[in-house]
């Protein structure tokens, strides 16, 4: 008796636990790679002086604030395979998201792929000192929010193709934090002389918003950033499927089968 519940500790939540923290880990390497990483693209164009390209406050609340809360709902609540399922077919406990060094180097080289996107589409589409229609520059907080900016989409949308099992909390802190950045740009750009902080960011909003450039850039870089991802999902899913994803299509084919027998009882009323 003491024992009637190890099998499903050890094979359902030990094996969910499991392939969250290896998302975890490899999402929390790759989200600040292909942030951090941009400084060093931007380094060879400033000789290596220090320059950062990003405003100091938003780097510190990159992690805390913007994209802390969407990899944090798939380490508490992802499950790649029903506990039915999974107690069905103890074997899947080997197979699924794992901690290998292949997969660790596949995580790495896309965050590399990413930095360099953000990077110089941005930059490639919007060179510094191009007139705006303000009658204003470029300049380099200019550019380096957009980037942020493409950095928060991406990430998070990134979050969302890693996700197995899909609840109104990923729906909400996705969203949400994509959202929360581009509301937090308009407080932020007014603190400064009221508090000492972020005079560099004074009228960023309006500069951004008013720009046909920045709505351009916003959905071209993620777009070219996830396609290659999307792409490499499908063929891994439909020509090279793995035990973990035959055994979620079984998952979802049973649900659809129950709730089609569940409207033919209601129908019968």
């Amino acid at each position: 008796a003491q024992f009637r519940f190890l099998g499903k500790l050890l094979l359902v939540h030990g094996a969910w636990n499991y392939q969250r923290q290896a998302k975890l880990t490899f999402y929390s390497f790759y989200k600040n790679i292909s942030l951090y990483i941009t400084e060093l693209w931007f380094a060879f164009y400033n000789g290596f002086s220090g320059q950062p390209i990003f405003q100091r406050w938003t780097i510190a609340l990159y992690n805390i604030g913007f994209t802390a809360l969407p990899i944090m709902v798939i380490a508490l609540l992802d499950q790649d395979v029903s506990s039915q399922t999974r107690l069905r077919k103890p074997d899947l406990y080997n197979k699924g998201d794992r901690y290998s060094y292949k997969r660790f180097w596949g995580w790495i080289l896309l965050s590399l792929a990413h930095s360099l996107t953000f990077f110089y589409v941005t930059f490639g589409a919007i060179p510094l000192g191009t007139p705006l229609s303000n009658g204003q520059t470029t300049d380099l907080l200019y550019v380096g929010n957009i980037i942020y900016s493409v950095n928060i989409i991406t990430v998070t949308l990134q979050a969302g193709l890693e996700t197995d099992y899909w609840t109104i909390f990923n729906h909400l802190t996705y969203w949400g934090s994509i959202a929360g950045w581009f509301i937090f740009i308009v407080p932020f750009s007014h603190l400064w002389p009221t508090f000492p902080i972020a005079e560099d960011m004074i009228g960023q909003d309006m500069v951004l918003y008013s720009s046909l450039m920045f709505y351009a850039v916003l959905p071209l870089a993620p777009a070219i950033a996830l396609i290659p991802v999307l792409i490499y999902k499908w063929i891994r899913q439909v020509i090279f499927p793995s035990d973990v994803l035959l055994a979620r299509q079984e998952d979802a084919y049973a649900t659809r089968k129950a709730c089609c027998a569940q409207m033919k009882k209601y129908q019968k009323f």
